[in-house]
């Protein structure tokens, strides 16, 4: 859980592996989530999706995808380039405020504040300049106890909750308390609960185990301790816990994308399917290109009998039995024999394109069926990633040209 006490944990660490580092790169991984290169060889990847908020360092490269927003546009005009120079928790809260340093337009030093309000639902990330105004932001909002607006001062969110810390409260009273949640409290040792909010909000400061909890081969949750009474996995650092973990979750940022995913097959599969409807009307025309031919050849043992003008040849076909063929007044009955024998030809012709276009749409609709079946069945970020690739593979999308611009550094 990216609770209080993780939070403090990761800035911490952000600080020692990151501090001084210089902004590289900026992504926009999802509309709430974006990810940071940093002179290192991890990326620092902020999700503010309500369902999976948090801040990680990443060794993989996260996919950019085509999209752009104001926050994502504000932090590429203002953070490129930028230094680190710092990386806060407020007030033992769940807002982290990063502190970069950078050149403005005149070559002036200039600080600039990355404010993440890691809030479930009101998770939001803002910009703030070097005099205090908001700059851009994920969300902005018009709440009078925590406005956002462009152009207006920042304030940070006011903490409902005690400061643990001080607290001889006994466990009774926990979730009235920062950091505290149920979540924690299924999690903490029997033992540790025996304290008081003070000494079990130490303990767990204190604590360097980072762990993922198991349960049905699952993982559950996570935090910066070990609790032996449960099923745990520990792991090296509190960002490798994460990472597991997340990874294994449903992205809930990735629900838009797979809906359009779904939408776009469908459509698709539409028009193949209306494709082979067309086909399979266009090839009963022509199965009966015989009939052209057979009429062409009447034509033709009767050419003596058939007068100038005439608009309808009546006789006999070669089964003896009456029929009746609409001729062309303004051709001769040669030139009306040959137009029925070329266009039987064209049918014949036709014919065989069409067996052929059935043939790829009626493998085209099995692929896109099955397209959608895998669509149903992904539960992972990078399965989505990877049908991504399946859609650029079978040409259902385009893989979309990025343009890179380099920035140049300048010393602060």
């Amino acid at each position: 859980m990216f609770d209080s006490f993780v939070i403090e944990k990761v800035c911490a660490e952000l600080e020692a592996r990151i501090l001084n580092r210089r902004v590289q790169r900026i992504s926009l991984l999802a509309k709430d989530r974006f990810a940071i290169k940093f002179g290192t060889k991890e990326y620092l990847v902020i999700d503010m999706s309500p369902q999976s908020y948090h801040i990680s360092l990443r060794p993989d490269r996260p996919v950019d995808q085509s999209l752009v927003t104001g926050l994502y546009t504000g932090m590429r005009k203002h953070l490129s380039g930028a230094r680190l120079l710092s990386v806060r928790q407020i007030d033992f809260d769940r807002t982290v405020e990063m502190r970069f340093g950078n050149l403005n337009s005149i070559m002036e030093p200039v600080e600039l504040i990355l404010y993440l309000e890691m809030m479930g639902r009101h998770a939001n990330a803002i910009l703030v300049g070097p005099d205090g105004l908001i700059i851009q932001a994920l969300k902005f909002s018009d709440l009078e106890q925590h406005p956002i607006e462009m152009g207006m001062p920042y304030s940070p969110f006011a903490a409902r909750k005690r400061d643990p810390f001080d607290a001889d409260d006994d466990f009774t009273n926990a979730l009235e308390y920062k950091g505290f949640t149920r979540a924690l409290l299924r999690i903490l040792p029997t033992e540790i609960k025996q304290g008081s909010i003070a000494d079990v909000s130490r303990w767990i400061l204190n604590s360097d185990r980072p762990s993922i909890y198991v349960a049905d081969d699952r993982y559950r949750d996570y935090h910066i301790f070990t609790n032996d009474e449960l099923a745990l996995v520990e792991t090296e650092d509190i960002f490798h816990a994460m990472n597991m973990y997340y990874a294994q979750q449903p992205d809930h940022s990735k629900t838009s994308q797979i809906a359009n995913y779904r939408q776009l097959i469908n459509s698709r599969l539409k028009q193949v399917e209306d494709k082979l409807h067309r086909l399979a009307e266009t090839a009963r025309e022509y199965a009966q290109a015989e009939i052209y031919k057979q009429q062409a050849d009447i034509l033709y043992a009767n050419l003596y009998s058939i007068k100038p003008r005439q608009s309808v040849f009546e006789g006999y076909d070669f089964s003896n039995q009456p029929i009746q063929i609409e001729l062309d007044p303004s051709q001769t009955a040669t030139q009306n024999a040959q137009a029925l024998y070329e266009r039987y030809q064209k049918m014949i012709r036709g014919s065989k394109s069409v067996l052929q276009q059935q043939a790829l749409a009626r493998k085209e609709k099995t692929t896109l069926e099955q397209l959608l079946y895998d669509l149903e069945n992904i539960t992972q970020t990078s399965e989505v990633e990877e049908f991504e690739q399946v859609l650029i593979n079978q040409g259902i999308i385009k893989k979309t040209k990025k343009t890179s611009r380099s920035t140049k550094s300048a010393p602060l």
